[in-house]
């Protein structure tokens, strides 16, 4: 997992603190309202490897990881890269998952998508982002027009399914438009 560090950069986390909740706001209205049984910390982490969120009881909420690397490029004027990352993180927030094993490739695919639409100039495969990223998020492409994909997921969240726990079967049901490939490869388990 690397060594993580918290930041104890101000102005970062106030920074990052605003973003995350204007990110959360967005998010909100396509996907519906996140599980508030969690806090959200106000402090912030940074370690060599990829983003991520973490549970850390010692911060009494959820702490987002992003790289050391965006934090430096953040305080020399270029926030791009570190926006691009949170953005992609605050998707996890919708339902996040602590217990073992991955989410699903559909979680990393709208969280690809969403940090896509945050901060386009960052090209595909850079950032921290390989294959596996670009593949999911190509899967949900051609479905997320006209908020066909997300009324979707919206729809099974109401329904109290979380996003790592929507099934080939729930897709199907909701959102048979897609096809079984499709369904069946969202499904999956991403690959860590």
């Amino acid at each position: 997992m690397g060594t993580i560090l918290y930041c104890h950069d101000e102005d970062f986390n106030d920074w990052a603190r605003k973003k995350r909740d204007k990110y959360l706001q967005e998010i909100k209205l396509i996907y519906g309202t996140r599980d508030t049984s969690y806090n959200l910390s106000k402090c912030f982490a940074v370690r060599r490897c990829s983003p991520t969120i973490i549970d850390d009881r010692h911060t009494q909420g959820i702490v987002i990881i992003l790289t050391q690397e965006a934090l430096k490029e953040w305080q020399n004027n270029k926030p791009q890269r570190a926006a691009w990352q949170l953005a992609h993180e605050c998707i996890h927030l919708l339902d996040p998952r602590f217990e073992e094993g991955n989410t699903i490739v559909l979680e990393e695919s709208l969280a690809t998508r969403f940090q896509y639409q945050i901060e386009p100039n960052i090209s595909f495969g850079s950032g921290n982002n390989g294959e596996a990223y670009i593949a999911a998020f190509d899967l949900v492409s051609g479905f997320m027009g006209n908020g066909y994909l997300p009324e979707k997921v919206r729809q099974l969240r109401k329904e109290k399914i979380r996003i790592c726990d929507i099934t080939y079967e729930d897709l199907m049901r909701v959102a048979p438009e897609i096809g079984h490939d499709t369904a069946k490869a969202l499904t999956k388990e991403f690959p860590s």
